[in-house]
């Protein structure tokens, strides 16, 4: 029912087309045959020049965590988390380096590639820190899908690099709160001769369509949260004169306002109807 809260999990976008070599790559890393369908593949990293092949992040789908990284394309060829950005690396230009900018791109490379799948948090910066034995710490702050159902995490990474760039160890967990996302649309407002019963009968036949609305935006941004609430006529079965009463997701509400547009009503009446579609996001207490 679409009167009572529907929860929801976005499915990952991956962004560009599969190559065959991709596939070939995955599959090796798992030993058997992977589906297209269950392979993401990220946009090229735009990194410094000290780092070459433009690496492209490559993903598998694992249930409710969305797209998992396993590995990166640079120049063509596959290869692991570990050996990556030691790979992308120009190691004449890198030799040439001070510590302080070493630790930079490798923070670039932590934000850029090593997040790829999730979703960065740009109101904590990232840092870099050279350790004792030449190598590097970066900490970068972003969420991350989990495997409890519509659970997105809050987290600070925590990565070792080597003095040449290896990537040694990866905590994902350190320091971490959970966030629960619920969708579920409600009345605001109804006046005229349709009833209650009917504009939910009628919201119920797109339900699948308002929840893709829901799914496209909240892929892109985690602590989604608010409302907006939708505003139209019926006349001779259809919704017209359809307006947005509150607009903080403007392309949320013109997704919702296009299904809207495709709802049936009774015929021979009338109603003037606002409906809230609601988005909650709530912080779960471990």
């Amino acid at each position: 029912m679409l009167t009572s809260a529907l929860l929801l999990v976005a499915t990952a976008q991956p962004a560009l087309a599969m190559d065959k070599a991709i596939v070939d790559a995955v599959s090796d890393v798992y030993g058997k045959p992977v589906p297209e369908q269950a392979i993401c593949v990220g946009e090229p990293v735009a990194l410094p020049n000290e780092f070459r092949g433009q690496p492209v992040p490559v993903g598998v789908k694992q249930g409710h965590r969305g797209c998992t990284l396993i590995g990166v394309m640079v120049d063509g060829a596959f290869n692991d988390l570990e050996t990556a950005a030691w790979l992308s690396i120009d190691a004449k230009a890198w030799k040439k380096l001070s510590a302080g900018k070493r630790g930079g791109l490798l923070a670039e490379w932590t934000t850029g590639v090593l997040l790829a799948f999730d979703q960065v948090d740009e109101t904590v910066k990232p840092s870099a820190a050279a350790r004792g034995d030449g190598g590097f710490e970066t900490r970068a702050t972003f969420w991350q899908r989990v495997d409890e159902r519509y659970v997105t995490r809050h987290t600070q990474g925590v990565f070792y690099f080597n003095k040449d760039g290896l990537l040694e160890t990866a905590d994902r967990e350190a320091g971490t709160e959970d966030f629960k996302t619920g969708f579920f649309i409600k009345k605001y407002s109804l006046k005229g001769q349709l009833s209650d019963a009917e504009v939910v009968g009628a919201l119920e036949t797109k339900g699948r369509r308002f929840t893709a609305c829901f799914e496209e935006q909240w892929s892109g941004d985690y602590h989604l949260d608010g409302r907006i609430r939708l505003q139209w006529t019926v006349r001779d079965g259809k919704a017209t004169q359809l307006a947005v009463a509150d607009e903080i997701y403007p392309d949320l509400a013109k997704c919702y306002a296009r299904v809207v547009r495709e709802l049936e009503f009774p015929k021979d009446r009338g109603a003037t109807i606002i409906w809230s579609f609601n988005v909650v996001r709530t912080k779960i207490d471990r």
